[in-house]
């Protein structure tokens, strides 16, 4: 009892020490600020600490998108699909990302770091994603998307010019290498789903996945907006 007790609070200092750590790394992430990149070269910090800020990246715009779909009541079977989907592609993508980045920078620029300096730099971008709850504001939802997912990129590029000291083209060449088999992975891999997701509810529910979340999108938008009618009236 006494040993499981000490593992227990192990852990849970280990938890808070992680969640510390990322709560004092983000404000000098989102700022561009260059210790941040120094500190991802030197092991200033661990790839857990990366790892931690992509799923906490992950799980914000999770959970925007999943208040809309609870809120419009979709299927539990869709709804649990859709949000383990969601998780499975940005945890994925960002191993994508590190790996083709290392690769290209690797067999053409000569870099001699090893990979986990890239797992780092990549981990980091992905603190803007945080703050991907603010997906849910109706009508500039996919506006902010777009915005934060810009960001992130934005971190990359920077982090791996700064990192490496590669000329500007170089780093573009890197990043956006990343990014187009990522996204390159995301449709391929969500078209299998959804194509899977359909013939499943053809079969038994009738009611493909993509288009009830649509739907509940569009939903969910026009009730905010009736509810602001009439508190003018």
């Amino acid at each position: 009892m006494v040993e499981l007790l000490k593992t227990l609070i192990n852990i849970l200092t280990t938890l808070i020490a992680l969640i510390l750590e990322v709560i004092q790394l983000t404000p000098k992430i989102l700022s561009f600020n260059s210790e941040v990149f120094r500190a991802a070269l030197d092991n200033g910090f661990s790839v857990v600490v990366a790892g931690a800020i992509v799923y906490l990246g992950g799980a914000s715009l999770t959970f925007g998108r999943s208040v809309v779909m609870s809120i419009n009541k979709i299927a539990n079977r869709n709804f649990i699909l859709g949000i383990l989907f969601s998780m499975l592609s940005y945890v994925v993508g960002w191993l994508l990302w590190v790996i083709t980045i290392w690769l290209v920078a690797t067999y053409f620029f000569n870099l001699t770091d090893p990979i986990w300096v890239v797992t780092r730099i990549v981990g980091l971008a992905y603190a803007p994603l945080m703050l991907g709850f603010l997906i849910l504001i109706p009508y500039l939802g996919p506006f902010l998307s777009t915005i934060l997912h810009f960001w992130s990129f934005m971190l990359i590029l920077a982090g791996v010019q700064f990192v490496y000291g590669f000329e500007l083209w170089q780093a573009l060449v890197c990043s956006a290498s990343g990014w187009i088999i990522v996204q390159a992975l995301n449709r391929t891999v969500a078209s299998y789903f959804f194509t899977l997701d359909r013939w499943l509810n053809k079969k038994i529910f009738d009611s493909p996945l993509n288009r009830e979340i649509e739907q509940a999108i569009i939903k969910f938008n026009q009730n905010v907006a009736n509810g602001f009618g009439s508190n003018k009236r």
